[in-house]
């Protein structure tokens, strides 16, 4: 039990950081990555992600198995899923990050556009 809150905890943590240096490759429409409130965190998600849309919620996972778990526990929210494994670098993390925000904010331009 521990070692999956250390596992986590570390996942949630490691994802801030790849993202406070990095300044050249992020998209314009990314404005700001937080973490989650108190309250947020009590509906599942680990960090917000503000964009020239709006946010996109984000769960942090350290593994597949529980990616699965919260997706079949929160499939109806809009709570994009990010897997942060022991040894991705912070680029792996940024671009595994961006894709899933991106891929919530297309989603987002998707419905204003109907």
């Amino acid at each position: 039990l521990f070692r999956r809150f250390y596992r986590r905890r570390h996942a949630e943590k490691i994802i801030f950081e790849a993202f406070r240096e990095e300044t050249d490759n992020i998209p314009e429409w990314f404005v700001d990555l937080r973490r989650g409130t108190p309250e947020e965190d009590r509906r599942g998600i680990d960090a917000v992600c503000q964009t020239d849309v709006g946010k996109v919620y984000l769960q942090i996972k350290s593994s597949s198995a529980g990616e699965e778990k919260f997706r079949s526990e929160h499939f109806r929210k809009p709570i994009e899923v990010v897997v942060v494994r022991s040894g991705d670098s912070e680029a792996i993390i940024r671009a595994k990050a961006l894709t899933a925000i991106k891929a919530q904010r297309d989603k987002f331009l998707a419905k204003r556009n109907l």
